[in-house]
């Protein structure tokens, strides 16, 4: 859900489901009803219809690897779960002074129990969530993806720092976890797993509308995990595990498409609050939209 530049210059695009190349914004807001028809529910032979949750991610070039802050900071290191919480919470009494928050954090023997108790083979909790999307939203290197159950959100991210005198194109990524309602998948092999939004944490994650994903490798029969690439799950197409949609637009769309999202309350301040954030809408306002 982000325009940060990735590690990478060239292209490095995951490989999708499905791509949706479109030339104007106005074919936009039909594309994701068409991505919300066919992606929003599913039926498990009980006559209901069941509701998926689909996550958008906006970056603003098209050939970016879908690739977590972790991977862009930590270079060619793997680290497992447990090595990078050590990191996380390391200094986390110097978060709480100077915050004034509070986080119940576990400690070693209740880490190795909340993981392997939260955890099974399709499906891996995150410890300490709260505390570590907060540190996601602050920007310290996080082995999550974030993404937003708003396709317009995403829109927003993907245009708002694209450069549109370059003949290039935006992404908006559309990642449905369980499309038929069920996972399946092999032992051992990494998965993505999609972490909710119903988290006490930064406020950001609420008006962003955010979620998560992180992609994790069980170690042989321990209680630990490899944090891994997107990628490596990617590049096994499975429509049991994963439906990845790659919606692109040209650059030369981007003023078109800021001042609609503009005219529905979406910018820099509404997603992050911040007098900061309030400058840079104000200035996206006087040099490119009024």
């Amino acid at each position: 859900m982000t325009s940060e530049a990735p590690s990478a210059s060239i292209s490095d695009a995951p490989p999708v489901t499905e791509e949706l190349p479109l030339s104007s914004w106005e074919e936009y807001r039909p594309a994701i009803a068409a991505i919300e028809r066919r992606y929003g529910s599913h039926d498990k032979g009980d006559g209901r219809s069941h509701e998926n949750r689909i996550a958008y991610r906006g970056q603003k070039s098209a050939r970016w690897a879908l690739e977590t802050t972790l991977e862009r900071e930590g270079g060619p290191r793997r680290f497992t779960v447990h090595q990078y919480y050590e990191r996380a919470t390391r200094h986390h009494r110097e978060m709480e002074s100077i915050t004034g928050r509070t986080w119940l954090l576990p400690g070693d023997a209740e880490l190795k129990e909340k993981v392997t108790r939260n955890t099974d083979s399709l499906h891996v909790s995150a410890p300490a969530y709260p505390y570590l999307v907060y540190l996601r939203h602050h920007g310290f290197p996080s082995p999550f993806l974030d993404w937003s159950l708003s396709a317009y959100v995403a829109a927003f991210f993907a245009f708002e720092s694209a450069d549109q005198t370059k003949d290039e194109r935006v992404a908006v990524y559309a990642y449905v976890d369980t499309p038929l309602g069920t996972k399946a998948g092999f032992i051992g092999a990494p998965i993505i797993t999609l972490l909710g939004p119903h988290v006490a944490t930064d406020r950001r994650h609420f008006m962003q509308q955010a979620v998560y994903t992180w992609s994790v490798k069980q170690e042989g029969e321990g209680d630990d995990y490899t944090i891994c690439s997107h990628h490596d799950v990617l590049r096994t197409p499975s429509e049991q595990q994963h439906t990845l949609l790659r919606i692109t637009l040209p650059t030369s769309e981007r003023r078109t498409a800021l001042r609609d999202l503009q005219a529905h309350n979406i910018n820099h301040y509404t997603l992050f609050g911040t007098e900061d954030a309030l400058a840079r809408t104000l200035a996206l306002r006087a040099f490119l939209l009024d």
